[in-house]
């Protein structure tokens, strides 16, 4: 039976479920953008939280990032190239100036605008990366990067419906992208329909079945909804997959623990816990198993 939501999906997700998505920047906006005076991001840390990991983990929304092809103007590729590098090596203020002035410079052209609004998700700022991915819309209507990042900006601000819209619009011309359909499926999961989730889901494997990040998601829809066994297999087929990560493993251990299959979520969770963490997670899972039974015991007949 469904856990109450409060045991599983208050420590899951952001709550907030409204806003609506604002017009489209005019391109000639753009060199209004304020970029925050961030300093540079702190390093990652490796170490691994020794506590039970028993929530679920879902992949990301979108496909930001992705603002990387020529753009056929020799200046603004030599920008866009100096931009990317330097992006790639981590100094993300620099990369969002640099972008920042690229887009100044053209107003026409949404790709620098698009990949400003990546790196502005990239430091933390989504109101931010939402004004630069609109700027972008604003010079190329349906540009699909930055359909993409302003969808995962929304999401990000815990704007669930508004990013549901922009998803939407994208996907009535263009109904198989699989970044959309991801999406959509995440702004529908947070808002908390979960048939919808599914259904958008299954709708992205059904072009790209091999879609890691769509099995994952779908898997955490399952489980949120309480269908822990169906969970399984998605799960299963995205842990299988060549650069599965520990997110995907920890989902299917924790398929795996509330549906009773203890052995096997020992088995998964030893991939990167020590045995006194997969002991915790296991009592953890048994314990939440234990939570949900009494609560179907104690549910009215309907």
């Amino acid at each position: 039976m469904p856990l109450p939501r409060r045991t599983l999906l208050r420590p899951l997700l952001l709550s907030g479920l409204l806003g609506l998505a604002g017009p489209l920047l005019a391109a000639c906006q753009l060199d209004q953008l304020k970029l925050p005076d961030l300093p540079q991001p702190a390093p990652r840390t490796t170490a691994a939280k020794a506590v039970p990991e028993g929530t679920p983990r879902r992949s990301d929304s979108g496909t930001a990032g992705s603002t990387t092809a020529a753009t056929g103007d020799g200046a603004l590729d030599k920008v866009m190239e100096v931009a990317g590098k330097t992006r790639q090596l981590g100094d993300l203020r620099m990369a969002a100036t640099l972008y920042r002035r690229a887009a100044v410079d053209h107003p026409d052209r949404p790709e620098p605008a698009s990949a400003l609004g990546d790196t502005l998700l990239d430091l933390g700022e989504p109101a931010q990366a939402a004004q630069a991915y609109r700027a972008a819309l604003g010079a190329q209507a349906g540009y699909r990067p930055a359909v993409l990042g302003l969808g995962k900006a929304l999401i990000s601000q815990q704007q669930p419906l508004a990013a549901a819209q922009v998803y939407q619009a994208f996907l009535a011309s263009h109904p198989d992208d699989a970044g959309a359909l991801a999406g959509a499926g995440v702004a529908a999961d947070m808002a908390g329909d979960h048939a919808q989730a599914q259904a958008l889901f299954r709708r992205g494997l059904a072009a790209a079945p091999d879609d890691g990040r769509l099995l994952n998601n779908l898997g955490y829809s399952l489980i949120q909804s309480g269908d822990y066994a169906a969970a399984v297999a998605p799960l299963e087929r995205a842990a299988a997959l060549p650069g599965s990560d520990k997110k995907t493993r920890q989902n299917l251990a924790l398929a795996y623990g509330l549906a009773g299959r203890e052995s096997d979520a020992a088995r998964t969770l030893r991939f990167d816990w020590d045995e006194a963490a997969v002991a915790r997670n296991l009592a953890w899972y048994r314990q939440q198993r234990q939570l949900g039974a009494k609560g179907a015991a104690a549910r009215p007949a309907e």
